[in-house]
């Protein structure tokens, strides 16, 4: 389709380590279309799998899962202790993407950078 769902869903299905039968945290599927923001100096690209971080991380990590030292015993405290948060899922590794844009001056193209994320863990 035109309104970038093609590139969306064929994107997903690169995404080997996605298993959504699954709460551990890992990278999941999402879609940024610009038009649908309005955010029409953006020449190119129309928009882009950012992709994101969810689920648990819990003391039962899966051996899918990245866990930073601390996040595996701040998880073991808050076993013990309800009044320690668990450890957050989020980022672990980005990468950059460039644009192609309208200003004021004419035609720019810059890469952003943080802007996709290939990988998630827990910390």
């Amino acid at each position: 389709e035109e309104d970038g769902r093609d590139a969306r869903n064929s994107a997903s299905s690169k995404d080997r380590g996605y298993d959504p039968s699954q709460t551990y945290c890992q990278r999941r599927e999402l879609f940024i279309d610009f038009s649908r923001l309005g955010w029409d100096w953006i020449i190119g690209p129309p928009g882009f799998d950012a992709f994101m971080c969810s689920g648990e991380c819990t003391l039962n990590f899966s051996a899918k899962q990245k866990i930073t030292n601390h996040a595996y015993l701040q998880s073991y405290m808050e076993s013990k202790h309800k009044n320690i948060p668990k450890p957050c899922c989020s980022p672990t590794k980005l990468s950059p993407l460039t644009l192609i844009y309208y200003t004021n001056d004419g035609v720019k193209m810059k890469a952003y950078q943080q802007m996709r994320v290939e990988e998630c863990g827990c910390e």
